[in-house]
């Protein structure tokens, strides 16, 4: 039998290595359909394979007629994977193998996307201004149109276009959107005739770009429209271990940015008194300086040195982590220029000075405002606590704890746990000890048989994990969201009843271990920082809204910049 197993299992091998042999064979010969096999894999998201594939396709040399779409699709495959630098490579090969290639347009493209990811933003610039000027393809010139001006807009200075553009990518339409930006920058300074030279030449020499009409309209727009914008410096971590995060933020900023002056319409409109808000046109136009801290702390000093150094800037914005948040709030406090902390929670950021604000509460408000819900609106009394003993723990359990206290509540005990921790039964025995020996006290006008019984019932209720805890009414578990598939679990085991209270930690509850813990947190309340009811009317028209300006689904992060 065994013999017979082994054999099978070599026939099935043999047939599996005949078979993977006759199709490379077979892609061999027809080099069209291995191309379109790996056009499938990268169309189906398998990008490594659909990488490997390219490779064999671009190494069997220049002269196959597949050569430039191999490398092409190479790169894309390449930018779909994150090597950046090895698909810019790719992209480049293909302008130099040749220049009349249908995809020269499209690595054009590609390369100003990957030189934005990389934050090199003249570079960026100058591609889509060669495909905005030379592209065939109208919707991708349309597309390179907005990028190029929203480049000039917010990213780059008037320094920077004069010095680090390609001059031989920039056409026509190129130099005019250069004219729009350094004219918009003239009227701004107070020098109007100057903005009007600039114009005018422009006109004169190319009367026909696709900026005409928005040239000839700078020449009648009102000068309050070209008020020097206010500079509000961002510092956050672009690259590096906390980048999604960090982009996540700019993103929302930049949303908010680009939004703001139809929202203050809308809100203007709708307002009944017209004092209640600045008419649209009266607005202060707002510049984003933005900076990369690289997910470190050296990095985030360095950049609120060299923004806090720009006499222009008038605030700071930043950072997302706490440590670095904290050292660069004490920096801008020194410089009496106001910082706005955006994501941490830390206590005592603001007690650095009247200039540092804070947009979340830190742990202990939480745990107070916490304690307040449960006592006022859930009619909890006695509380257990049960936390990390850490810096996160100790905080929120402080701010739960002094609530309570205040609201004339209970803690009836506190347990803690070291990081490491998977067996937490002595924390719920001791927390199931507590809640009984209560309901023993709270027994009135004891027989002195009841007195006698009262250790020995103790105990085996206890040890009895069938007997409901029902003398607590609410457990706190500000846990990390790490702890909580450990824990949970072992709450249920020990029938601990009442209301379950959880930290703000438990935001963070991925949805699919969201689903995997329902049976044991189901009910349970904590804070969060932000909460959109993505069901809603207006969460449905703002997600829509988002990815459609941003090319992103908006999550936690995103709301919040």
């Amino acid at each position: 039998m065994k013999h017979s197993f082994a054999c099978s299992r070599y026939a099935w091998l043999l047939l599996g290595i005949a078979v993977s042999t006759a199709l490379s064979q077979e892609t061999r010969r027809d080099p069209k359909l291995a191309f379109q096999r790996a056009v499938t894999a990268y169309n189906q998201a398998n990008f490594e394979q659909a990488l490997e594939q390219f490779n064999r396709i671009v190494e069997r040399g220049s002269q196959d007629e597949l050569y430039t779409s191999g490398l092409f699709m190479q790169g894309q495959s390449l930018y779909q994977l994150g090597q950046y630098s090895q698909a810019t490579e790719a992209f480049n090969r293909l302008l130099e193998a040749n220049a009349k290639s249908r995809y020269v347009d499209y690595a054009h493209y590609a390369l100003g996307m990957i030189a934005f990811k990389e934050n090199n933003h003249a570079e960026a610039a100058s591609e889509f201004i060669w495909v905005l000027d030379f592209a065939e393809t109208p919707a991708l010139r349309d597309k390179a149109a907005k990028l190029a001006e929203t480049l000039f807009n917010d990213y780059l200075q008037p320094n920077d276009l004069r010095r680090k553009l390609r001059r031989n990518y920039l056409g026509e339409n190129g130099l005019a959107l250069l004219a729009i930006v350094l004219a918009k920058n003239e009227y701004a300074q107070g020098r109007r005739s100057e903005g009007q030279k600039i114009v005018d030449n422009f006109l004169r020499a190319h009367p026909n770009t696709r900026f005409s009409k928005q040239l000839e309209q700078l020449k009648i727009s009102p000068q309050q429209e070209f008020s020097s914008p206010a500079r509000i410096g961002v510092i956050l971590p672009l690259s590096g271990i906390d980048a999604e995060a960090g982009q996540a933020l700019h993103r929302g900023m930049r949303y908010a940015q680009m939004t703001r002056r139809s929202n203050s319409r809308q809100f203007a409109q709708a307002s009944t008194s017209s004092a209640a808000l600045p008419a649209a046109n009266d607005e202060v136009a707002i510049e984003l300086v933005v900076r990369d801290s690289e997910s470190s702390v050296v990095g985030a000093i360095k950049s609120a040195q060299l923004l806090l150094g720009d006499p222009s800037i008038v605030a700071i914005i930043g950072e997302y982590e706490n440590s670095a948040s904290s050292a660069i709030a004490a920096l801008a406090q020194e410089k009496g220029i106001p910082i706005l902390v955006p994501v941490s929670t830390a206590n005592g950021i603001t007690s650095l000075g009247e200039y540092v604000f804070q947009m979340n509460a830190n742990r202990e408000m939480k745990g107070r405002a916490l304690a307040e819900y449960a006592v006022r609106y859930l009619n909890c009394r006695r509380f257990a606590t049960f936390a990390p003993q850490d810096e996160y723990g100790q905080q929120m359990t402080d701010g739960l704890s002094a609530a309570v206290d205040s609201l004339g509540g209970q803690i009836v005990t506190q347990k803690w746990y070291y990081e490491g921790t998977e067996d937490y039964g002595k924390q719920f025995k001791g927390i199931r000890a507590a809640a009984f020996g209560l309901d023993l006290a709270d027994t009135l006008n004891l027989s002195p048989g009841a007195r006698s019984m009262k250790g020995i019932r103790s105990a085996s209720v206890v040890e009895e994990v069938a007997t409901p805890v029902t003398s607590i009414h609410a457990l706190f578990l500000p846990l990390y969201h790490e702890d909580i598939t450990l824990i949970a679990p072992q709450r249920a085991y020990y029938n601990i009843q009442g209301v379950l209270l959880g930290g703000d930690d438990w935001q963070w509850i991925a949805t699919e271990r969201m689903r995997e813990l329902r049976p044991y947190i189901d009910g349970a309340v904590f804070p969060s920082d932000y909460f959109v009811d993505w069901q809603s009317e207006r969460g449905r028209q703002f997600r829509i809204a988002y990815r459609k300006m941003m090319g992103a689904t908006p999550d936690r992060f995103d709301v919040m910049g």
